[in-house]
């Protein structure tokens, strides 16, 4: 579970809720504390895709209680000269979160691939 810091009020947890909270994310999506919740992990792509911690936050929605998803895209590249490879790309993903008092837990999953697990 990653935290995030929540300076607005929510009040009533509902669709109100969802698009101040996406509002909220848009707003703060370059944010250092924020980089490394919505970052993944992309060789599941290609071993040299990387991120460039640029994202388009989607949208939020809202499911039960205070718990929420987030849709939001990450723009990525891949360069291999050996390939003649020079590709930039967007990844389409969601992570769901819920709000707590003063803060945003996210459910990370995590998904960092180890060359060990491919024997």
């Amino acid at each position: 579970m990653n935290t995030f810091p929540l300076t607005s009020a929510i009040n009533a947890h509902n669709a109100d809720a969802a698009a101040q909270l996406h509002d909220y994310l848009e707003q703060n999506r370059q944010n250092p504390a924020l980089i490394p919740v919505l970052n993944m992990d992309l060789t599941f792509i290609s071993p040299h895709a990387r991120s460039t911690n640029d994202f388009i936050i989607s949208k939020v929605v809202h499911l039960h209680d205070n718990t929420y998803v987030l849709y939001y895209k990450i723009n990525y590249f891949i360069f291999n000269l050996c390939q003649d490879m020079n590709i930039e790309d967007v990844y389409e993903t969601t992570i769901s979160f819920s709000v707590e008092h003063n803060y945003l837990a996210f459910t990370v999953i995590n998904t960092h691939r180890d060359t060990v697990d491919e024997f």
